[in-house]
């Protein structure tokens, strides 16, 4: 496949809940022309979420505020081989035509059941848990928080130092990585059969976010009054595992779980 780095990029739809997300990085900044046609070709071979697929042309849009190199975007998993091998043969054809030099994908086939929240209060997985690790590729400090009596972490954070400085670019790399760490923890199932209008209904945590230091290298990913689904080590584990996803793109030189 030409001169691209593909990382995944084959694994075929299987759960009903699928959260992907795929990063791409290009060998030089790409003009406005060619943001279009990178674009219009991920919405061509329906890699784009659907909500995500209707907006291709906010990609001058994407240039403008300096996203030229290095881009984190939704991803539509593949539901055939068929599909797959064009998820494929597109990036080839970006390699060439724009240059793109390396490719990653992710995904989380799961997510929390807040139907029950009302009457027991409880949460569940809807498809099992996430997928996680208890061993990554960086030291990690800290220990994991305790919940209340009532299975409630006030707050579920982890710090971490990237080896490089962020720009415009990665930081919105970091901002994706963190909305794919928290997708599981939003019961989209309930929320579209009942017609949610407030996020918050349907998600099992008040408020998540990402902070980036003042140092430009200290990234901090927290989730604040988080109802645990399940126990835990299972919240810890997808959490380290999405940092050692994203330690793939973006080298991490240590971790701390936790606020200090």
């Amino acid at each position: 496949m030409s001169n691209v780095s593909i990382h995944g990029f084959d694994q075929i739809t299987a759960s009903p809940v699928t959260h992907g997300l795929a990063v791409y990085r290009f060998k030089r900044p790409l003009v406005a022309s060619e943001h279009e046609y990178f674009m219009g070709r991920l919405k061509d071979a329906e890699m784009l979420p659907r909500s995500r697929a209707s907006k291709a042309a906010q990609t001058i849009g994407l240039h403008a505020i300096g996203l030229q190199k290095f881009f984190a975007l939704g991803y539509s998993s593949p539901s055939s081989e068929s599909a797959m091998d064009e998820h494929r043969s597109t990036l080839s054809d970006l390699a060439e035509r724009c240059g793109l030099e390396s490719a990653w994908s992710f995904h989380v086939d799961t997510c929390v059941d807040v139907s029950e929240r009302q009457t027991s209060g409880l949460i569940r997985w809807r498809h099992g848990s996430p997928a996680g690790t208890t061993s990554v590729r960086f030291p990690v400090a800290g220990k994991r928080p305790t919940p209340t009596s009532g299975n409630i972490i006030p707050r579920l954070a982890m710090r971490f130092e990237l080896a490089r400085s962020v720009c415009v670019d990665s930081a919105g790399v970091l901002v994706a990585f963190c909305q794919h760490w928290m997708a599981p923890f939003i019961d989209h199932v309930h929320a579209q059969k009942c017609e949610i209008r407030e996020r918050t209904d349907a998600q099992c945590f008040l408020m998540g976010d990402v902070n980036i230091g003042d140092d430009g290298r200290t990234v901090r990913y927290r989730l604040d009054h988080l109802i645990v689904p399940g126990d835990i080590d299972t919240c810890v584990q997808h959490l380290l595992g999405t940092l050692d996803r994203l330690h793939d793109v973006l080298p991490i030189k240590q971790a701390w779980i936790g606020e200090e």
